[in-house]
C-alpha cells in the first residue's frame, strides 16, 4: 500500500484536481492507497473540500488542526498517521506533479528506500529569495556532517523502515529535509521541471522561510 501525505493550506482551489490525478495514477499502478490530506488552520473553504472528499471515498482521511501550525508540523502530523509499505509527501499546489509518482515507484520497487524529487529548474521568485535560498543551503552543507541533497523540497518518497525512525526521532522542531538525510538509508533522484503554481499563493512568506531555516541551521 502507498500512503500519500499532502499538507493544505488554504488550497480549496486545488484539492479537487489533486484528488483526480493521483486517482487516475493509482488507477494505473492498481496497487492499494490512502490519501492523508492535512488542514493546516486554513481560512478558505479547504476544511469543507476535504470533508466532503472524505465522504464520498473512505481512501481520503483528513486531519484538521486547530490553526496555521506550519509545513513541517503538518507533515509530521500526516507521517504519523501514514500505514503504507512506502509513504509519498507532496505539496497540494500541484507544483508536484503527481505523474512523476510512477517513477518514484519503479526507484522504490528498485529497491531504493528513499527517492527524492529533484528540481532541474529554479522556482519564480524575487532576487533575493533565489539568492538567499543558495548562500542558506552552501552554508548549511559546509556545517552540517550529513550530506544534504541539493535542489529538493519535502516531495519525496520514502519507504516505512525510513517512516518508522522518521516518527520515533523526539524532535519537536521539525526540518524533515535533512532528518531525512541523516537516517542514512539508500537514495536516488528523479529529475523534473517543476510547473509553476496553478491556483493560490505560496504558504510559505518570507517569515516562514526565515523560521524553516532557522530550524535547519540551529535545531537540525
Amino acid at each position: 500500500m502507498l500512503s500519500f501525505v499532502i499538507p493544505a493550506y488554504n488550497e480549496e482551489k486545488n484539492i479537487e484536481t489533486m484528488y483526480a490525478r493521483i486517482k487516475t495514477l493509482m488507477h494505473e499502478i492498481k496497487d492499494e492507497f490512502e490519501l492523508i490530506f492535512i488542514n493546516d488552520g486554513s481560512s478558505d473553504n479547504t476544511f469543507e473540500k476535504l470533508n466532503d472528499l472524505a465522504k464520498h471515498d473512505k481512501k481520503v482521511k483528513i486531519i484538521h488542526l486547530t490553526r496555521n501550525f506550519g509545513h513541517q508540523a503538518a507533515l509530521t502530523a500526516g507521517l504519523k498517521l501514514a500505514k503504507g509499505d512506502a509513504v509519498i509527501s507532496m505539496d497540494c499546489d500541484l507544483q508536484d506533479p503527481p505523474e512523476l509518482i510512477s517513477k518514484m515507484y519503479q526507484k522504490w520497487k528498485e529497491g531504493f528506500d528513499i527517492v527524492y524529487a529533484r528540481r532541474l529548474n529554479y522556482r519564480k521568485d524575487n532576487f533575493f529569495k533565489k539568492l538567499g535560498s543558495k548562500i542558506y543551503y552552501r552554508i548549511l552543507n559546509n556545517f552540517s556532517f550529513v550530506d544534504m541533497p541539493r535542489n529538493v523540497g519535502d516531495f519525496r518518497l520514502i519507504d516505512k523502515a525510513v517512516l518508522q525512525e522518521i516518527n520515533n526521532m523526539p524532535e519537536h522542531s521539525r526540518y524533515l529535509r535533512g532528518m531525512v538525510a541523516w537516517t542514512g538509508f539508500s537514495h536516488t533522484y528523479v529529475d523534473y521541471h517543476r510547473p509553476d503554481r496553478a491556483e493560490g499563493e505560496s504558504a510559505y512568506s518570507l517569515s516562514k522561510l526565515a523560521r524553516l531555516g532557522m530550524d535547519g541551521m540551529f535545531n537540525f
